[in-house]
């Protein structure tokens, strides 16, 4: 059976575009860096596992949660044992493994921050505390980047200023422009990246992030609190689907997503990929995985709970 390759500057697209072409049950085979641009090679889901190359031997050492890009030997061995493991499930469906493959991004593939981030999502999501907590986890991870944080605003401001307050606490000054000056934003560096929180512009938050995903690799960020509607979750999934956003999740403190709600998601073809919790700015995001929608399951039906344990 023929491969599918596919190409994109980054992982993350790489793999939107796998799914898109193969679905979430696709067989990777492999991943390599070539010219600068992340390949994927994947066989269609009908394909038999059995005729598979042989997944290189685990290392000595146990793998870090995320295989980093520089290893591409290890990142296409996770990627390709991940997806045997799919191809091995038992026949009767896992209510979970299911929602896991649709909703999910493949385990161990590496975590990439883009130099332009837009976070968008109806009001009281915590979008302007998102924008806070990603400048956070870069200046941590990197030490030397300063990110530029940007919240344009139309002639009349909508909320208090707190992002300004955080950025305070980081040594960083918040920007805002208004939405012509937002709208013809310089690019943005490795060392400089821009986080855009768009919650003071709604009326325009759609062009500004259609015209500023202009800029290669740049991410558009759906921030939606947990606890909505699944009808409204998946209407404000469908609004932002055509600029291919991720998915935050936010207040995971205060009681976990519905299978209704990440159903509804999933059903829309985006991806969670962050979650986040409690109150401060450090260590507060994390990816989530299958284990998490274990422990999510818990609290859902019966049915559900015992496919979880």
């Amino acid at each position: 059976m023929t491969a599918i390759t596919v190409r994109a500057p980054d992982s993350r697209k790489a793999m939107e575009e796998l799914l898109r072409r193969l679905g979430p049950d696709a067989l990777i085979l492999s991943t390599r860096h070539v010219n600068g641009m992340v390949e994927i090679s994947a066989l269609p889901p009908d394909a038999d596992p059995a005729s598979l190359p042989p997944i290189p031997a685990p290392a000595a050492t146990p793998a870090p949660a995320f295989i980093p890009k520089s290893d591409p030997a290890s990142f296409a061995a996770a990627l390709q044992a991940s997806a045997r493991r799919a191809a091995a499930s038992a026949p009767a469906a896992d209510p979970v493994e299911t929602l896991s493959r649709s909703l999910l991004l493949p385990e161990g593939l590496a975590e990439d921050w883009p130099t332009r981030i837009l976070i968008a999502g109806p009001p009281g999501a915590g979008k302007s505390m998102l924008a806070a907590r990603i400048a956070a986890r870069l200046m941590l991870a990197e030490p030397g980047i300063r990110p530029q944080v940007i919240a344009p605003v139309p002639a009349t401001l909508l909320t208090e200023e707190r992002l300004r307050g955080w950025c305070r606490l980081m040594g960083l000054t918040l920007e805002r422009p208004g939405i012509a000056a937002a709208m013809a934003l310089p690019d943005p560096s490795p060392a400089t990246p821009q986080i855009i929180d768009l919650s003071d512009c709604p009326g325009d938050a759609t062009a500004l992030a259609a015209r500023l995903t202009e800029t290669p690799g740049a991410e558009v960020i759906l921030c939606l609190p947990v606890g909505l509607h699944p009808a409204r979750v998946e209407r404000l999934c469908q609004d932002w689907r055509a600029l291919a956003p991720t998915v935050t999740l936010t207040g995971l403190d205060q009681w976990w997503p519905e299978r209704d709600e990440l159903q509804a998601i999933a059903r829309t073809g985006l991806k969670l990929t962050r979650i986040a919790a409690g109150t401060g700015l450090i260590d507060a995001l994390s990816r989530p995985g299958a284990a998490d929608l274990r422990t999510w399951a818990s609290g859902w039906s019966a049915a559900v709970s015992e496919a979880a344990e």
